[in-house]
């Protein structure tokens, strides 16, 4: 990938000591007359006696307090003697329920409750999914899965399953399945609906819905993490944390001095930071999976609660999703083996696969266009040789999960020392501007992987695990100060009438008549990513725009000059 600045892995926690404890504040003298500050001052002395160093004790008011416990439980109390309990027998206090009203049925005056959020959720995705069953014949059953996925199943007797609609459509003309799986192989149990199974897909961004989501997702996702699922995400986060927009993360606001750490400890609950996520991770301290990522959204889920108390751009909130994409990414090519192991029930852990291929395809199209450096090419080569020399195994997952266990062919082993040396040659400066494309890398890879079938999902996973990082890289926006985090398609001079000067702008998106040429595959993600960045009210004013340029008469014309 692009080299990027930043990214000293001794920052994270892979090879760092532990810091020392904070040391308390000292006590100040005495003084004759106390004021209310220093009445408050002289109460939290007294407390901080009471508890050892690491923890921080705070005054919450006049006779308040906000106690936090140290790393990596990280537990806000706001009374001594729960914080006491707690450092004591490590028992947390219970949550008081929240008193309601009472009801009032069948008497006068009772009306019946409004639908709660994900009852509007639902009854919007089951509608999306009626126009898509319009479409196909009778018989057909059509499941949408936010933000933007489905899953489509064929009538009885032989019913099966599509997870796009061009591939269901593409069944129903021709009738040769492609890219179909059995519907057998996607039982829904009696516990999970397959709406709740396909919510994993929606973005993660609300710590809530990431927590109710993935605790009822299937048991396997909640097993114990493995020896070879330590190593991919060790492998993951080496190079997650190489990426310069991570230092910010990394820092430990919470025993840190100044406004913006006050703000931090008002707004966060359940404060963490890489740092201490990568150390956790070195101990080996998470029980499952879904612990590991509900600690990595809570870090990107504090950072929003922060961004958004002092107010900053949106532009800032937009980095936090932008990494969390690039996260989602990263794990499903680093934690998941190359194809389903022999076995797999449960919808959720297949449609995990489905989506991989999905958001793996789109990256692909995107990152195409873009000139391969030496570091990428000899990286993706490395990758190749050693798939040739481990049995077409990509790593230890695959390994530990029976993946590709056949031998390899001497043909299939030559072949691969074959494409790993053409593939390493796209980096040499005097190859044509044409041949140093990530495409051709891609070409090649695809080309090979279609004549023989046996490596065809691990070579599929190299070209995943390639493009996560660039396709990252790429898609960041110009200027993080800006207001909108945009991606630059090309520069243009403009001006706003002819009084005005030229000023150097950015095209986030084209707009283009139906007889024009039509916009390229890898600029349309970029776009649509752009729009996802865009803040609502401007995003509205610039469709109305938009739909008044495509009605003008001159519109031709104006494109064509």
């Amino acid at each position: 990938p692009p080299p990027t600045a930043g990214g000293n892995l001794e920052t994270f926690g892979f090879m760092a000591s532990p810091q020392p404890a904070p040391t308390p504040n000292p006590t100040p003298a005495p003084a004759t007359s106390l004021t209310p500050e220093d009445r408050i001052q002289r109460r939290l002395e007294d407390a901080r006696k009471q508890f050892p160093g690491d923890w921080l004790v705070q005054a919450k008011g006049k006779n308040g307090y906000k106690i936090t416990s140290p790393p990596p439980s990280s537990h806000v109390f706001t009374t001594l003697k729960d914080a006491k309990a707690f450092m004591k027998d490590g028992i947390l206090p219970e949550k008081k329920k929240k008193t309601t009203k009472k009801e009032n049925p069948g008497g006068v005056g009772s009306s019946p409750d409004p639908p709660s959020h994900s009852e509007k959720q639902a009854n919007k995705n089951d509608e999306k999914a009626d126009l898509v069953r319009k479409t196909l014949p009778e018989g057909w059953a059509v499941e949408f899965l936010p933000p933007s996925s489905y899953i489509l199943t064929s009538p009885s007797p032989n019913p099966l399953t599509f997870t796009t609609i061009d591939d269901a459509k593409a069944y129903v003309a021709t009738g040769k399945p492609v890219n179909a799986v059995k519907a057998s192989n996607l039982v829904v149990s009696d516990s999970i609906s397959k709406r709740k199974a396909g919510d994993i897909f929606a973005d993660p961004f609300s710590l809530s819905a990431c927590l109710s989501t993935y605790k009822t997702v299937t048991s396997g996702n909640r097993s114990a993490v493995t020896a070879a699922q330590y190593e991919g995400i060790e492998a993951m986060f080496r190079i997650m944390c190489e990426n310069n927009l991570i230092e910010s993360f990394a820092e430990d606001l919470l025993h840190s001095e100044g406004e913006v750490a006050d703000t931090y400890r008002s707004a966060v609950s359940f404060p963490v930071n890489f740092q201490e996520l990568c150390k956790n991770i070195k101990s080996r301290c998470f029980q499952n999976l879904t612990e590991l990522k509900t600690q990595v959204y809570r870090i990107f889920h504090n950072s929003l609660k922060l961004q958004k108390s002092l107010g900053s751009p949106p532009s800032f909130r937009a980095i936090s999703r932008h990494l969390v994409a690039f996260f989602n990414d990263m794990y499903l090519e680093y934690v998941l083996p190359s194809s389903p192991p022999a076995g797999l029930a449960g919808p959720a852990a297949l449609l995990e696969y489905s989506r991989r291929e999905l958001l793996r395809k789109t990256r692909l199209a995107t990152v195409a266009d873009v000139r391969i450096s030496k570091r990428s090419a000899s990286g993706l080569a490395a990758k190749l040789r050693y798939l040739a020399a481990n049995e077409g195994q990509v790593d230890s997952i695959d390994k530990a999960n029976g993946v590709g266990s056949t031998a390899l062919s001497e043909e299939v082993k030559t072949g691969l020392a074959s494409l790993a040396s053409a593939v390493d040659s796209l980096g040499d400066l005097h190859k044509g501007e044409e041949r140093r494309r990530i495409g051709t890398a891609i070409e090649l890879v695809q080309a090979f992987g279609a004549k023989h079938a046996s490596i065809a999902h691990a070579l599929s996973r190299v070209l995943g695990m390639f493009s996560a990082p660039i396709y990252e890289f790429i898609s960041r926006g110009v200027d993080s100060c800006s207001c909108v985090w945009a991606i630059p398609l090309r520069s243009v001079w403009v001006r706003a009438n002819k009084k005005e000067p030229y000023l150097p702008g950015t095209i986030i998106k084209e707009i283009r008549p139906p007889s024009a040429p039509p916009i390229p595959e890898s600029a349309k993600e970029l776009m649509r990513i752009n729009e996802s960045r865009i803040p609502s009210a401007i995003l509205e004013t610039l469709k109305k725009r938009e739909s008044t340029v495509l009605n003008v008469r001159s519109c031709e014309k104006e494109f064509s000059t």
